[in-house]
């Protein structure tokens, strides 16, 4: 499960002055001097192969690298950008509960749910999970035949064969 905006937001606002940092899924630390370059609140709506029309929501969250090898952010500092955000965060319809999405370029650039938070006596540190690809529509299917509803979305598509 995805840490919501609020419990992030929590987590800088209640350790004021600490190093942050982010890790990514294969524990590689994103250096030091990241910048937060935007704060973003998205709302996609989609279609499934299934013909069900879906959206979420999500904040984004863009990390950037910049040639200046001594810049450091804090949690105060992330938390500002943060609240200097709210007149866009606030467009989402319920911001509190919104997963963080984190976008960062390796060589890819790719977007991370934050998995966990783990504070110590100076650091808070963020941990980033991996996205996953799934067919919508053989999830809604699978469930619908554990619910032993008969009008299984995939059963006329054949999407889910």
């Amino acid at each position: 499960m995805s840490i919501s905006f609020e419990t992030f937001s929590n987590a800088l606002k209640n350790n004021p002055d600490k190093e942050l940092n982010f890790y990514l899924p294969d524990s590689e630390r994103i250096p030091q001097h990241f910048h937060i370059t935007d704060v973003g609140s998205v709302v996609r709506n989609f279609i499934d192969c299934g013909g069900q029309t879906r959206t979420e929501q999500y904040v984004q969250i863009q990390l950037w690298l910049g040639a200046d090898t001594d810049h450091r952010l804090t949690t105060d500092t992330a938390d500002k950008i943060l609240q200097q955000s709210q007149p866009v965060l606030n467009l989402l319809p319920d911001l509190g509960h919104s997963e963080v999405m984190i976008e960062y370029k390796r060589d890819l650039i790719s977007q991370y749910p934050i998995e966990s938070i783990k504070e110590t006596g100076t650091e808070i540190n963020v941990f980033l999970g991996n996205l996953d690809t799934q067919c919508l529509a053989a999830l809604r299917h699978e469930q619908d035949v554990r619910n032993q509803n008969t009008s299984a979305c995939c059963s006329a598509s054949g999407c889910c064969s």
